[in-house]
């Protein structure tokens, strides 16, 4: 569970979600790196036969490529800093236990595929894996490597999770950690902006989970 009580154009939020997987670990492939001209279209191909292979391990929700790209597009994160620390706390606190990436070079009539995946919750590298395909084989090829890849792969739950945030620390609304203990995050904004100790105060008060909405006469916000 995470607590926020943050100023949001000047209406206080006070809004609550817990870091999380559900009965298996969400897994996003993100778009493959491309080290080579004229195998772009092999890329994208690539990256959707590893999805498909990863998805049929039965061990992981695996995002389609839309969905991550929109997400990463909607968290500021530059594909070249997908693996940085600040990136993987975002993606950590999006539920999302691994993150996948992965480079297509041309070699003659040959691609080398590498696959690299990170598991958010300690923000380590977990697996590695890269082969030589014959591009006219591309998918038996591919096929092969992913399910080599995934078999190293570890299938983590929810209590292995790290404690990414420390008391004292910046949370992700921009205030201070004042508790954090076992996945629990709760956060305050010392920011008033144009508004009152007395409406966050009753914004907390009223605050019932599940969500709430909370207006003045500057504006308003929904959680």
């Amino acid at each position: 569970m995470f607590l926020s009580v943050t100023m949001w154009k000047g209406s206080w939020l006070l809004e609550t979600w817990r870091a999380r997987t559900a009965a298996l670990p969400r897994l996003g492939v993100a778009s493959f790196t491309v080290n080579s001209s004229g195998v772009r279209a092999d890329a994208a191909t690539v990256r959707s036969l590893v999805e498909s292979r990863l998805e049929a391990t039965s061990k992981y929700r695996i995002m389609t490529g839309e969905e991550i790209d929109g997400l990463l597009a909607r968290l500021e994160i530059p594909r070249g800093d997908i693996l940085g620390e600040e990136s993987v706390k975002k993606l950590y606190l999006q539920n999302i236990a691994y993150i996948v990436t992965g480079s297509v070079d041309a070699l003659e009539k040959d691609y080398v595929v590498t696959l690299t995946a990170l598991y958010t919750g300690t923000g380590q590298l977990v697996c590695s894996g890269n082969g030589l395909i014959d591009s006219r084989e591309l998918p038996a090829g591919v096929n092969a490597l992913t399910e080599e890849f995934a078999a190293g792969m570890p299938a983590k739950g929810e209590k292995e999770m790290r404690e990414i945030y420390r008391t004292g620390s910046k949370g992700p609304g921009g205030g201070t950690i004042f508790f954090a203990k076992g996945g629990v995050y709760k956060e305050c904004s010392g920011d008033l902006g144009t508004d009152t100790w007395e409406n966050a105060m009753a914004a907390a008060k009223n605050y019932r989970g599940g969500g709430y909405t909370f207006r003045n006469d500057v504006g308003s916000g929904e959680f």
